[in-house]
Parts: C-alpha cells; sequence; structure tokens
C-alpha cells in the first residue's frame, strides 16, 4: 500500500496543483462582468462573443426551431466546439433560472472562464508534464508544472480571458499524448489521435499545421517497421478519414450549402486581417526580429528561448521521452513558421498551443536522480558529470525564471483585480474630451486628475486626487484631463493605482503618485 501511494504520490500532486490554481483563478475570474455595459468596458472579446452565445441559448417557438438556433451560432470566426462548449457550460443557469440568465452576466462569464478556458489549460500544462516526466519523481513534475503555469502571458490568459486557445491546445497536447500512447502499433490510440486532431482544426484551423507531426510519425513507424507498409497506408488514410469526419461533425454547418459560403468568406476575411493588419499596413511587420519583443514580454528572454530549443532537439535524440520532443518539435516548426513569418498582428494568445508544449522541454535530459535522495552523489560516482552539471544549471535557470515570472504574474494579477473597483471609483470618460479646451472642475466634486507633457524624453505623468473649483486643460502632448470620482477616498484610490500600473507598463516614463513623490 505505501509502495502504491509513493508511487501515485507526483499524480496526485499534480492534480492538488491543478485544483489550487483553478480556485486561485476563480477570484479575479468572478469580477469585471456586473453587467453587458461593464463587460463592454472591461472585457477583451468577451463582450463580442457573448451575445452570440446568449442568441443560441434563446428558446424558440418549437424544438426544431431552438435546435437549428442552437447549431447556427452565426460568429463564424471560431469553429462550433468552442461555442457549443460555452453553451454547455452555462447551460444549467439557464434551465434553473430561465430567461433571468440574460442578466446574469457575471455568472455566465464566471463560468465561461472557469470551464472553456482556465480547466483546458491547466489540463494542457498537466499532460505535457505528464508525457515530460511520466510522473515518476513529483519535484521534477510539480517544478515543471509551475514553471509554465507561472510564464507570464499562459498566466495571463487565465484572466478575464473566455476564447478558444486553451480548448485548441487541449486538443493539440492530447494529439501528441494518443501518438505515444500509441508507439507505433497504429492500433486505437492511432485513432484517438485522429480524433482529437479533428477536434482542433474544427475549433481553430490551426490544427491543420499538425501535419509534419503526422508525417513524422507515419515514416518513423515505416522505418522502424513496426507494420506492414500497407496496413501504415490503410491506417493514415484512416486517420485523415476519422480528423475530416470529426472536422465536419463538429462543424455541422459545413454541410449547408449557403453557411459554407459564410464561413469560408468569415475565414478569408479574417486571414487577411491577420497577414495584413487591422489598420494602416505600415504598423504591422513579420519576421523574427519583429515577434522577437512581443516573445520577450511575454514569455522569456530570447536567449533562454534558444537554450530551450537546444534542449528539444537533444531530446529528440536522448533521454526518455525522444517521441514526445520529435513530435513536439514537428508541430512547432510549421505553425511557429507560420506566426513568423504570415501573421501580422501580435496576439499573445495565437502561441500558447505552442508555449505549453515548447516549454515542457525545460527539464529534458535531466535524471529523475537529481530530486532523489543521494542522487546528485550516485551520478557523480557514475562519471555522468556532464548531466549533473546540465541539471544543476536547468535547475538554477527554472528556479531564476519562475521568480522573475512569479513577480509580473504579481502585477498581472493586481491590475485584474483592480479593473473593476477602478471603473466604479471615476467616470470611465474625462471632463475635457476635445483638445485645446478649457474646462472648469465642479467644487462640490472630487475628480482624478492626470498631468502629462510628452514634449520631454523621458515622458512625465503625473496623477493626483483634486477637488474643485479648478480649470484644465489638454493639447495633443501636453495639459490634463480630469475624470469625475464618487469620492475623495475614491479618486485617491483611483490616482493612486494609476500612476502604479502607469509604471509598470512604462518603466521609462517619469511618473508621480498623488503624494506627489516620484514612483520608482
Amino acid at each position: 500500500m505505501v509502495a502504491y501511494m509513493k508511487k501515485e504520490l507526483p499524480l496526485l500532486a499534480v492534480i492538488i496543483t491543478v485544483i489550487l490554481f483553478f480556485i486561485f483563478f476563480s477570484l479575479p475570474n468572478s469580477r469585471g462582468a456586473k453587467d453587458e455595459h461593464m463587460l463592454f468596458i472591461l472585457s477583451q472579446d468577451e463582450n463580442i462573443q457573448y451575445p452570440y452565445l446568449k442568441k443560441i441559448l434563446t428558446p424558440k417557438d418549437n424544438l426544431i426551431s431552438t435546435i437549428r438556433n442552437f447549431v447556427g451560432y452565426g460568429h463564424y470566426y471560431y469553429g462550433y466546439p468552442f461555442y457549443v462548449s460555452s453553451a454547455l457550460s452555462i447551460l444549467p443557469v439557464r434551465v434553473f433560472t430561465g430567461s433571468e440568465s440574460s442578466n446574469l452576466t457575471q455568472l455566465n462569464l464566471y463560468l465561461l472562464r472557469q470551464i472553456v478556458s482556465v480547466t483546458p489549460l491547466l489540463l494542457s500544462i498537466g499532460v505535457m508534464v505528464y508525457l515530460q516526466t511520466k510522473f515518476q519523481s513529483t519535484i521534477k513534475s510539480i517544478i515543471l508544472f509551475l514553471f509554465i503555469a507561472f510564464l507570464p502571458w499562459i498566466f495571463k490568459y487565465n484572466l478575464w480571458f473566455w476564447h478558444p486557445d486553451a480548448l485548441a491546445a487541449l486538443g493539440i497536447v492530447l494529439t501528441i499524448f494518443f501518438l505515444e500512447k500509441d508507439n507505433f502499433k497504429f492500433g486505437k490510440f492511432f485513432l484517438f489521435a485522429a480524433v482529437t486532431c479533428g477536434f482542433v482544426i474544427a475549433t481553430k484551423v490551426i490544427g491543420v499545421f499538425f501535419f509534419l507531426a503526422i508525417m513524422t510519425y507515419l515514416i518513423m513507424g515505416l522505418i522502424k517497421k513496426t507494420v506492414g507498409f500497407k496496413k501504415l497506408l490503410s491506417m493514415a488514410f484512416t486517420f485523415l478519414i476519422i480528423m475530416i469526419a470529426v472536422m465536419i461533425l463538429l462543424n455541422p454547418l459545413l454541410l449547408v450549402e449557403r453557411t459554407r459560403r459564410d464561413i469560408i468568406d468569415v475565414q478569408k476575411n479574417q486571414y487577411f486581417y491577420v497577414t495584413k493588419g487591422w489598420e494602416n499596413d505600415d504598423l504591422y511587420e513579420t519576421g523574427i526580429n519583429a515577434w522577437l519583443p512581443y516573445l520577450n514580454d511575454w514569455f522569456v528572454y530570447p536567449q533562454y528561448l534558444g537554450l530551450l530549443l537546444l534542449l528539444l532537439v537533444l531530446g529528440c535524440f536522448f533521454g526518455n521521452h525522444k517521441l514526445t520532443n520529435v513530435l513536439i518539435l514537428a508541430w512547432i516548426i510549421p505553425y511557429s513558421a507560420y506566426l513568423i513569418y504570415f501573421v501580422a498582428i501580435k496576439p499573445y494568445q495565437y502561441w500558447l498551443p505552442i508555449a505549453i508544449p515548447f516549454f515542457s522541454s525545460a527539464i529534458n535530459l535531466m535524471p529523475n536522480e537529481v530530486f532523489e535522495k543521494g542522487g546528485w552523489k550516485n551520478l557523480s560516482n557514475k562519471r555522468n558529470i556532464h548531466i549533473l552539471a546540465l541539471s544543476i544549471i536547468q535547475i538554477i535557470t527554472i528556479v531564476i525564471l519562475t521568480y522573475s515570472n512569479v513577480v509580473e504574474d504579481w502585477n498581472i494579477w493586481s491590475k485584474t483585480m483592480d479593473k473593476e473597483p477602478l471603473l466604479l471609483a471615476c467616470n470611465s470618460t474625462p471632463e475635457n474630451t476635445n483638445v485645446g479646451e478649457m474646462v472648469f472642475l465642479n467644487e462640490d466634486y472630487w475628480y482624478l486628475v492626470e498631468s502629462f507633457d510628452n514634449r520631454i524624453s523621458p515622458n512625465s505623468y503625473g496623477y493626483q486626487a483634486m477637488k474643485g473649483p479648478y480649470k484644465i486643460v489638454s493639447f495633443s502632448n501636453y495639459g490634463e484631463k480630469a475624470w469625475k470620482c464618487m469620492s475623495e477616498d475614491a479618486a485617491i484610490f483611483s490616482a493612486a493605482k494609476h500612476a502604479k500600473y502607469l509604471k509598470i507598463d512604462y518603466p521609462h516614463y517619469v511618473v508621480y503618485g498623488p503624494d506627489d513623490n516620484e514612483i520608482k
């Protein structure tokens, strides 16, 4: 019994970690959507998707019309699996509250964020941790899980972001999982991989970039001669048929000619904007140099990305998880090349299905003995000094990066937690909206006053809580703006938070808080 518990301890530790993260994200995700107006002001994309979801959950006059309405979701930028999983997430609210459910915006968004975004993301990390550790070491498994989960923009995805990318990431890692489980037998797990790959394509078209991983797996199977050539061709064809069938089954509107044309037109327009940019083409660039600053801000330093790539490549030839690393590499090569050289806009969530598998290579070539009692001594005695040295470097780097990321995550967390109180503290529209217009502040109210001067370098900003009478004017690059607040405390709170977060976002700016002291 003790031996069994010891064997299952890593799995139990990861499950507990997943649950703790789920609870941790519950607090911010239960805010910021008291009504649809607040959702419109504070949210990113959620306010666009939410009306479509409400529409498909609105009953019609008869059962046939209700089913047709449930399937005809209308927002064809994402696949139907995103909307049907979202609808099922809040369906109990609709069943128990009836038409009143449309007014329960905060409850609905909480469920959508936690079930459709947070849960599949945490499961994706858990699956990759299993593939790279087989849950043989508790410490190793937890270190890898925390390292991936605390990457700033993986962490940020869990906050106020109801989006399909976590579902796509889960589908990708499950496809890798099933192929690794199949291990060139070309049996049921190979077909399960076809199902999950079809799910990814049905959810977001990015699943098509898994083609190289499938081709690589087939070629490796041919080289290993685990099955005959005829069976290999038969299974490859079966994989393709199942993948396409799942894609159509999960997007039944593709069978309706008129709707299929609409879906294709939407996807064509989306491709144009993604590759050309939303506004002025000159604002958008592609290529590795255009992306590196973003990857640096979102994840880790470019130098460490190079080290991870080296560890991933080495993991394809050495260690106990060669197939996993080969599949990861074959997945990220075509998709990352597409993002780098074709995608002009820079949304961080596009990299999510790459980041989770890619960063799992952080512990490649690190033996479990490193985390066992007397393990370092045993490695030294075996003259595996190079492995021991590499493991030490990996551990130190992961610890340093995780600490740095946690600091950044705390800023992201704090900013998210303050968004709703800031919105309620003061008006969202300034008193002076016209350039050069002088406005007199009423003596009966407290205001958040922002003074700015962008004529100098570095730019200077100051935030104060002030009560009228006072006159302000703002020009394009200097002046003052004011927002009416609910009270003196609300104005002070708002001034302090705006100063803090501006300094975090733009550390090179000179920023003064409401106490007239410069924020360092």
